[in-house]
C-alpha cells in the first residue's frame, strides 16, 4: 500500500438553522437540512464552519 493523492473541493452549502448560530465558528449537523452551533458533547458530527447567515438559514463550508 502506498500514498494515494486526493483532490479536494471546498463548497459551500445552505441548512436549516437550529440556534444562533456566529459567522466564523464551526457548525454541527443535527440531520440532513439542519445544523447548530454545538456538538453535544462529541455526539454530532461537524458539517463545517458557518460562512453567513440569509433569512433563517445559513450556509456553511465544507
Amino acid at each position: 500500500m502506498g500514498d494515494a493523492k486526493v483532490n479536494v473541493r471546498r463548497e459551500t452549502f445552505q441548512f436549516n438553522d437550529s440556534a444562533d448560530a456566529d459567522i466564523g465558528t464551526d457548525s454541527y449537523l443535527i440531520d440532513g437540512e439542519t445544523v447548530i452551533k454545538t456538538d453535544g458533547d462529541g455526539a454530532r458530527s461537524k458539517a463545517g464552519v458557518l460562512r453567513d447567515i440569509e433569512r433563517g438559514k445559513v450556509w456553511i463550508e465544507f
